[in-house]
């Protein structure tokens, strides 16, 4: 029996599959276990920085690590407050446990010996400094 293709058979099966947890998974880092902290990256000038959202994260609960060529932040999100007897969740959207986060890096363009980080209410902002060639390496091509 022959069908019809129909642009609809796509849309269904995206739809499908759009809750697919292969689907859902980053590009770019791994959740090991618990939650997946969210995070931003920007390219400055001379500079990369990494922004973190760890919410009632303490930092001695983080450990930021460069090694191998890959940058990586784990650590644990703990539950706080217990549920008492008689107390029934309705909802529970805060995920709590642990956390691994990793990228590899082209160490060529990272001065690894001057990577900071910091926290605040919070948020974690990892900075990692370009080399001289990195910053130099930019150049404007002409379209014929």
């Amino acid at each position: 029996m022959l069908m019809r293709r129909s642009p609809f058979n796509q849309f269904d099966h995206f739809f499908d599959h759009f809750f697919d947890d292969a689907f859902l998974e980053p590009l770019q880092g791994r959740e090991i276990e618990g939650f997946q902290p969210k995070v931003n990256v920007v390219e400055k000038n001379d500079q990369f920085e990494l922004t973190v959202d760890l919410p009632g994260v303490d930092k001695k609960d983080v450990e930021i690590k460069l090694q191998d060529g890959y940058l990586t932040i784990k650590g644990e999100r703990k539950s706080e407050k217990e549920e008492k007897e008689g107390d029934k969740a309705i909802r529970k959207e805060i995920r709590y446990g642990s956390f691994e986060r990793s990228w590899k890096l082209d160490e060529s363009h990272i001065d690894a010996e001057k990577i900071s980080a910091s926290s605040k209410d919070g948020v974690f902002k990892v900075i990692l400094p370009k080399t001289k060639e990195s910053k130099k390496a930019s150049k404007t091509i002409t379209i014929n």
